[in-house]
């Protein structure tokens, strides 16, 4: 189950990137930033999963497979709060005017960190 949870993940932030690319350019609607949370909850998922998998079966993961699973699962939670009203928005003295181009580079750099969480795994 973690196995296609990972390669879910990966494959959600392709499709994400790849039609993402208009980002650059335009503010990105609602649906697409509900998409990248939940892509941001399935990572927070996953590193639950692997903290919890000791406790179930006799495999530990390793240290660098952990720490790529939890700065995947930030990445996508911090960037996933920029929309407007988000709470990391809120939160920021001077928050930015357009974040369609943090979506989509933090969309190919979580995918990157991803593909890594499954190849250190």
């Amino acid at each position: 189950m973690r196995d296609l949870a990972a390669y879910g993940l990966v494959a959600g932030l392709v499709v994400f990137w790849l039609t993402g690319f208009r980002l650059l350019f335009r503010e990105p609607s609602a649906g697409q930033f509900g998409f990248f949370r939940g892509l941001a909850w399935l990572a927070i998922f996953l590193v639950l999963f692997e903290l919890l998998s000791p406790f179930v079966s006799r495999t530990r993961p390793g240290g660098l497979h952990l720490t790529y699973g939890v700065f995947t699962a930030t990445l996508l939670h911090f960037v996933g709060g920029l929309e407007q009203g988000g709470w990391l928005r809120g939160s920021l003295k001077n928050p930015p005017e357009h974040v369609g181009p943090y979506l989509f580079w933090a969309s190919l750099v979580g995918m990157l960190m991803a593909l890594r969480f499954i190849a250190t795994g």
